[in-house]
């Protein structure tokens, strides 16, 4: 990559008034559903989740806007480079704190996500579960079987694994409503401490690469090892691509991508600073993270370095969290240890700095969660776009009239999806304030009836005590009856 050149990152364009509030003014120091609640219907909450060295997890509110094009503002900064616009002011108003709390008696060293839930492990040995939609902390397991340095959450949400010192755990919640229970555990999975733990997409499997120079693929249906490698020297990262048909791993200053099926090596890229983390975008594009702060973004493909970013952090990345939030547009949310959190999002052709805090403090990992449905959005597109693909083919190769207007009409769905994407987002929101509207009526509309029972309870207790009375009474005068006609 001696051809490749540099990418300039471009702040957004400043604005009069914060695009992210509906009347200009936030109380930072609000609930999270107050919060939110100030927001711009069209905007999407994000909720960046980063925990840190003093044993802290701390949480932001990041307000995402999907209508923004950040292709056309890179080519404006690009033509424009004399102005220099002010970047803090502009960054300070774009990231809200909403919690911090010490979850944990040791660093908290690795997140995992699942829809608004995030998982926490640290050096204590435990796992803390939160619910970052209602901004509080629902759950705790003990481990109790070293260091906790990775946690994978599988296809299911109560399922989860744990790799703690060189061991591995399996924990399943077994009832809808219950604890974390252990399924399986593998004593001494390495025999030195494992490095770093990943889950295939299927969630049948976990990758883990150890101290002791060996890559291990773990089959989680069995319990069993079915892959056993070992590495020229020790991994520190692994990671499984968004398919599973790819997987990579650094060591050092290597970057190394295997074919999933085969096993074979596909690619090796060497560089001048050592590694310290990696994540997949899509099946071809990978980050990699530097000790000296740099990130890079490579088409794995092509071979090819697209962005090279070296103005952000200046010193290690710890961590990098990637989520697709368009068709092929990325959010890229990276810490280092210095404490500094920054918001990429970035293209093929683009890459556009959202966002940046500094929180003075040594940062280990970072998680995000979205508040709003994100993914469901862009596989709409990616079938909307196959089918516009389709109708270019038809086109070419001279189908029927009839399927081609089938497929214009799915062009048309597409450009009205994009058109209208926050129209739907708003409504959805009016949507959901109506339904928690009639549950809170409906709870009073039972805590009245609930009220009213007891208060008839005690009536009907008196009525039948003279109901008994009465038929005692009744019963008296029949015996004496019945004793007179005798007589």
């Amino acid at each position: 990559h001696k051809h490749t050149m540099t990418t300039t990152i471009t702040p957004s364009s400043p604005s009069a008034e914060p695009p992210t509030l509906s009347d200009g003014v936030i109380d930072a120091e609000a609930p999270l559903h107050s919060i939110v609640s100030q927001l711009d219907p069209k905007l999407i909450p994000v909720m960046i989740s980063v925990g840190t060295y003093s044993s802290c997890v701390a949480g932001f509110l990041f307000p995402l806007d999907l209508e923004k094009d950040i292709t056309a503002t890179a080519q404006k900064g690009e033509s424009n480079e004399k102005d220099d616009t002010n970047r803090e002011d502009e960054e300070e108003e774009m990231m809200f704190k909403t919690f911090s709390t010490k979850a944990h008696d040791g660093s908290v060293d690795t997140f995992a996500t699942h829809g608004t839930f995030c998982f926490s492990g640290s050096t204590d040995e435990t796992v803390c579960m939160f619910n970052m939609k209602r901004n509080v902390q629902e759950g705790e397991v003990k481990v109790a079987r070293g260091p906790i340095s990775k946690i994978c959450i599988l296809n299911q949400f109560h399922d989860f694994a744990v790799a703690s010192g060189n061991n591995l755990t399996f924990f399943s919640q077994l009832t809808p409503k219950g604890f974390f229970e252990v399924v399986w555990q593998v004593d001494n999975a390495h025999k030195k401490p494992i490095m770093d733990m990943d889950a295939h997409p299927s969630g049948r499997a976990v990758l883990t690469v150890g101290a002791d120079g060996r890559l291990k693929l773990w089959n989680l249906l069995t319990a069993q090892m079915d892959f056993e490698t070992h590495l020229e020297s020790r991994a520190d990262k692994v990671r499984w691509s968004p398919q599973g048909k790819t997987f990579a791993f650094s060591r050092k200053d290597t970057l190394v991508i295997h074919n999933s099926d085969t096993a074979e090596q596909i690619i090796e890229l060497k560089h001048e600073h050592h590694i310290t983390t990696i994540a997949y975008l899509n099946e071809y594009l990978i980050s990699v993270g530097f000790k000296n702060g740099e990130l890079r973004i490579y088409d794995v493909a092509e071979r090819q370095l697209l962005h090279q970013i070296t103005e952000i952090h200046k010193s290690r990345v710890k961590d990098i969290s990637v989520h697709e939030i368009n068709v092929l547009e990325f959010l890229l949310v990276s810490v280092s240890s210095d404490g500094v959190i920054s918001v990429l999002r970035v293209k093929e052709d683009a890459a556009q700095l959202q966002c940046i805090q500094d929180l003075d403090t040594r940062i280990h990992c970072v998680a995000v969660n979205f508040l709003k449905n994100v993914s469901r959005r862009v596989k709409k597109r990616y079938v909307l776009l196959e089918k516009m693909h389709a109708r270019q083919l038809a086109e070419q190769g001279g189908e029927d009239a009839a399927d081609k207007e089938d497929i214009a009409v799915a062009e048309g769905e597409y450009h009205e999806l994009e058109a209208t994407a926050s129209i739907k987002e708003t409504s959805s929101a009016g949507e959901e304030k109506s339904k928690s509207k009639k549950k809170t009526k409906k709870r009073k509309r039972e805590e009245k009836d609930a009220d009213a029972q007891e208060e008839e309870e005690p009536k009907k207790k008196k009525k039948s005590k003279r109901s008994k009375s009465t038929d005692k009474s009744e019963k008296k005068k029949k015996k004496k009856s019945k004793r007179s006609k005798s007589e």
